[in-house]
């Protein structure tokens, strides 16, 4: 409980705390106008950090379960337990995210720039580019709240219809199929997390590694920003599998905060990376990392 809790806390601190230092800076149109690539930015690490806790839920959901199936309790005893699956992950982080983030920080930003800063110009300033910027402003936050609000019900719907299917098997006392219904529920997450980037369509896909990867094409600062993102993961991964195995989490609590802020950060920057401005050969070593660290993920799913 104490591992899900922390993990939504920290990430919606920190965007909480990104946005406040963001709008810290824009109070008027001409600020607006100046830090406007950073608006966008947030924008897209805030669905990066959504998606990145929509798919943690779904990861607990199957630990919680898994735990419980292999217990030795009875099954009335499993039905019981199985409750924590609706009340902390389904209710109780299902608000936490929707408050935090659609009713929160969303609200936030109309609040702050729409309705706020965009609404501060000097009589000089072109009513077309005021009006531009107004509603570029408008279709960011739309698209975004509509964004995340999609991935919230989607968790939402998918982990409510697990708990009701595993509950249902439980009441009527039939191991096998509570285990069909978890190994189901495993292969539906698997996946969505797996789900498959694009290549250019002229690029023939090539097995390559870090190590073997050609250069040509590939710009060395781009190259060295991807290994480090994947070498991120298998540190975030190996700890994760330490922590999940560990008989005295608690202890581990400091290191897991950092680790969950590090991969909010590294999952945002990786949703900012423009795919539209990469060679070809930089978006076919794009696609493998990620297919890549997607697969290590799964490794604690």
């Amino acid at each position: 409980d104490a591992q899900i809790e922390a993990l939504v806390e920290t990430a919606l601190s920190t965007l909480t705390n990104e946005y406040e230092a963001l709008v810290a800076c824009v109070d008027s149109y001409e600020a607006y106008i100046k830090h406007q690539e950073e608006i966008a930015a947030y924008y897209k690490s805030t669905v990066a950090v959504s998606e990145a806790l929509c798919q943690q839920m779904y990861a607990f959901a199957l630990t919680y379960t898994e735990k419980i199936l292999t217990s030795g309790a009875s099954t009335d005893d499993m039905y019981d337990d199985m409750e924590i699956v609706y009340d902390l992950i389904y209710d109780d982080m299902g608000d936490e995210i929707y408050d935090g983030i659609y009713d929160g920080i969303l609200d936030d930003i109309y609040d702050d720039f729409y309705d706020g800063a965009l609404d501060d110009q000097s009589d000089d300033v072109e009513y077309s580019d005021w009006s531009k910027a107004r509603s570029k402003e408008y279709e960011m936050w739309s698209d975004t709240r509509s964004d995340t609000y999609e991935q919230w019900s989607d968790y939402r719907s998918d982990v409510y219809e697990f708990w009701s299917d595993m509950r249902s098997e439980l009441w009527s006392d039939d191991l096998d199929g509570a285990q069909e219904e978890l190994e189901d529920f495993r292969e539906d997450v698997e996946k969505m997390m797996s789900k498959e980037v694009s290549v250019p369509a002229e690029t023939t896909p090539v097995e390559t590694t870090k190590d073997d990867a050609e250069t040509d094409g590939i710009r060395p600062e781009f190259k060295e920003a991807m290994d480090s993102y994947e070498e991120f993961f298998d540190e975030y991964v190996t700890f994760m599998k330490a922590y999940m195995d560990s008989d005295d989490p608690f202890s581990m609590m400091g290191e897991y905060t950092t680790m969950m802020q590090q991969y909010v950060e590294t999952m945002g920057e990786l949703e900012d990376i423009d795919e539209d401005e990469l060679s070809d050969e930089e978006a076919l070593y794009y696609a493998e990392v990620m297919l890549r660290i997607n697969q290590k993920l799964l490794e604690v799913l």
